[in-house]
């Protein structure tokens, strides 16, 4: 299941305003060392 299988799922559902937004922080949060 990918997000847009989520995405269909919710139209089913009868959501109508659904948006999708990267996320670039789960990238960047591998190349910088926390801490």
């Amino acid at each position: 299941m990918n997000y847009e299988d989520v995405v269909k799922s919710f139209e089913e559902a009868g959501y109508t305003n659904i948006t999708v937004n990267l996320d670039y922080d789960i990238i960047t949060g591998w190349l910088i060392d926390e801490g």
